[in-house]
This record gives structure tokens, sequence and C-alpha cells, in this order.
């Protein structure tokens, strides 16, 4: 057998195998419909993808973070630079007048109405942190 015919063996095995998956059974059982299980799948990616990332480049992540900040606070300090961050917090679609708690808030009753997805991308960010 050639790695063609394997290659191919192994396409047909999954193409199967994901032909005998019924997403609208699976997910009428636990008690979501089959967007809900896609929207899920896709922030569980999302979040593996970011975690094995972040296990690879965790170091460097930081040095260039801190290095960022650390040149932005300098230039802020000598006034080379000036920050408007009422409109960095439009830019980002915070609401310019809150404060930490309003927006924590916000993050926590986003986490209460969306409990399905922030698990599916915990886990996904532990798993891919693990596996990185």
């Amino acid at each position: 057998m050639s790695i063609t015919d394997n290659i191919n063996s192994a396409f047909d095995t999954v193409k199967t195998n994901w032909q005998k998956v019924d997403l609208k059974k699976w997910s009428h059982d636990i008690g979501g419909s089959s967007a809900e299980a896609v929207h899920a799948a896709l922030y569980f990616v999302l979040a593996f993808g970011a975690g094995f990332l972040l296990k690879k480049y965790l170091k460097y992540l930081i040095s260039g973070f801190l290095l960022a900040v650390i040149m932005i606070k300098l230039l802020e300090y000598n006034s080379l630079l000036t920050i408007n961050w009422a409109a960095v917090k439009a830019l980002t679609g915070i609401n310019p007048t809150a404060d930490i708690n309003t927006t924590a808030n916000l993050f926590i009753t986003w986490i209460k109405s969306n409990i399905f997805l922030f698990s599916a991308s915990v886990i996904g960010l532990l798993l891919g942190y693990r596996l990185g």
C-alpha cells in the first residue's frame, strides 16, 4: 500500500464516521440546538489553539508585553505620547463612563448567560495549554 492509499483510506474513515454523527440528536440530548453545538465547538477550537500557542510562546508574549508597556509609559512620562483612554474604550466597545466594576459585572453576566460557550472555551484553553 502506498502513502496516498493510506491517506485516502484515513480520509474515507473520517468521512464515514462524520456521516454517522447526528449533531441534532446529540445536541437535543444535552438540551441545545445544533447551532449551539457548532458555536461551542468553534469556541473550543479557538481556545485550544490559543492555549497551545500560549504554552509555546508564553515567555516571548510576556517579554514583548512588558517591553511595550515600559516603552509606552516612558513615552507618556516624557510627554511624547498622550493616550485618549475614552477613545480606546470606545474602540474596544467598553462604555467610556464605565469603571472596572461595571465592566467586570458585564463580563460575569455574559458568562452566566453563555455558560456552555464559556465552559467550552475554558476546557479548550486548558487542554491546548496542557498539550502545547
